[in-house]
């Protein structure tokens, strides 16, 4: 009867952490760890970035990206392939675009508060999938 009482316990405690951190996500960007408070937000636009397979972006992905990270978009006027691009920057480096499909509706989002995070980083079959979350 007292393990269960400890163990309900023990259940109760968790359920209070995982409450109290349910807004905020810890992330570590260039081993400095960062807190991110997602409380603000209510909505949020998931979607997968464009360009991740050129090598050298790849190959930056795979070493420095990770969950959570915070990520700027930005509308990139020069872009020789599309005049309404919009560039996401890690660090200081591009790690991809939104899609073009994507622009119409993400580019009102950056006009609002907003916090844009990756959302997954996933290398299987040769294959590069990374997702973007914007908050707002």
């Amino acid at each position: 009867m007292e393990w269960f009482v400890i163990l309900i316990l023990a259940f109760v405690c968790l359920v209070f952490i995982f409450l109290a951190n349910s807004g905020k996500n810890e992330a570590s960007v260039n081993g400095k760890e960062i807190t991110i408070d997602l409380t603000p937000y209510t909505w949020k636009e998931t979607f997968e970035l464009a360009g991740v397979h050129i090598p050298e972006r790849r190959n930056y992905i795979l070493q420095f990206v990770k969950w959570r990270h915070p990520v700027l978009i930005y509308h990139e006027s020069n872009n020789r392939f599309s005049k309404q691009a919009l560039a996401v920057q890690h660090t200081s480096v591009i790690i991809g675009y939104v899609p073009e499909y994507m622009i119409t509706e993400v580019r009102p989002l950056l006009e609002k508060k907003h916090q844009v995070l990756i959302e997954s980083v996933d290398f299987s079959g040769g294959y590069l999938e990374v997702k973007v979350s914007v908050y707002y």
